[in-house]
């Protein structure tokens, strides 16, 4: 399994699927471990699988023996895909698990309207074992209509000797498949946990319109990307994107900002395309943002549109206020 390999299973994106492979050179183990991890493309199944076939390829001790003091030998272990395989098993296992009793508590989250990202989440269900959770959750998903936004969130406790409760571990299940899982007793790095923050390079340029989403967590939208500056920063990608009531928002695109009322979802990275459609509605606004892009000098470009959409994000301007006039006027207040 190539790296490649691995960009062609966890991505959807086609864009960013053959820049990656183009530019293996600029990932690294850290990098591969974000993007299996959080990939909502692939069940938690195949990413221990993936992980597994990793580990074994990985030549931990001579990291180890090569390492300068004990700092780095914590960070070699920290980073390793053996780390990430142990608490995986660990997960997957914990589904079947019966040496300690325990109760599986299913909440089902619903999203009714596909312009908007409000949920509801429906009571809590127990079940004293994951195969009893997992046919409520198909008996549910049979219920209400394929096409609605729906997923559930399952959380494992476990008894202890005391006849206590205590939290073991949490799962997120779509289409009845495991995607993700977590726990408060792993670190987060060692998870397959979603990760609005993944850091890659992207194939796109200042002034590209592209569309995102993450469903089910999270409808599509679109940003328009103001800046690239070096690719490689984990904020080196500055966005602006419309806000479900309309408001301008500014910031770093690879951080997942624009999935912002959307805890579930993952990073725009895995989906993300340039956009060929037409805009309508409140998201017009990124056209005309586009148009002054190119009105102002190359050389001035990045500091004044970083400064102009701050100041625009900073004090909640809303779409329909976004004209060229407008957009000077605040240059010419800033700058």
């Amino acid at each position: 399994m190539t790296i490649c390999d691995i960009i062609r299973e966890v991505f959807e994106s086609e864009e960013m699927k053959d820049y990656l492979c183009d530019n293996t050179d600029k990932i690294d183990k850290f990098d591969i471990k974000e993007m299996i991890a959080g990939s909502p493309m692939i069940t938690l199944q195949r990413k221990l699988e993936m992980f597994e076939e990793l580990a074994e390829s990985e030549d931990l001790n001579g990291e180890l023996a090569e390492a300068e003091d004990e700092r780095e030998r914590e960070f070699i272990i920290w980073n390793s895909y053996a780390e990430i395989v142990k608490y995986t098993r660990d997960a997957v296992a914990a589904l079947n698990d019966t040496a300690k009793p325990a109760v599986f508590l299913v909440k089902t989250i619903i999203c009714w309207d596909d312009e908007k990202d409000s949920y509801d989440e429906e009571e809590i269900t127990p079940f004293t074992s994951y195969e009893k959770a997992a046919e409520y959750i198909k008996a549910q998903e049979e219920i209400y209509d394929e096409d609605l936004r729906l997923w559930f969130d399952v959380e494992k406790w476990e008894k202890d000797e005391s006849g206590n409760l205590n939290y073991a571990w949490s799962y997120l299940v779509v289409k009845g498949q495991i995607y993700f899982c977590s726990s408060y007793n792993v670190d987060h790095h060692n998870q397959c946990i979603q990760n609005p923050d993944v850091n890659l390079p992207v194939p796109f340029l200042a002034g590209d319109i592209v569309e995102v989403h993450e469903l089910p967590f999270a409808r599509k939208r679109h940003v328009i990307l103001l800046d690239i500056d070096d690719n490689c920063d984990c904020c080196a990608v500055w966005q602006a994107y419309v806000t479900e009531d309309g408001f301008i928002r500014a910031n770093a695109f690879k951080h997942g900002h624009v999935f912002d009322k959307c805890w579930w979802a993952t990073s725009p990275l895995f989906r993300v395309e340039k956009f060929q459609g037409t805009l309508d509605s409140d998201e017009e606004v990124l056209y005309r943002i586009k148009e002054f892009m190119k009105k102002i000098p190359e050389t001035d470009r990045r500091n004044q549109l970083f400064e102009i959409f701050k100041y625009v994000s900073d004090n909640n301007i809303h779409s329909r206020e976004i004209t060229e006039e407008y957009l000077n006027s605040v240059r010419d207040k800033l700058l």
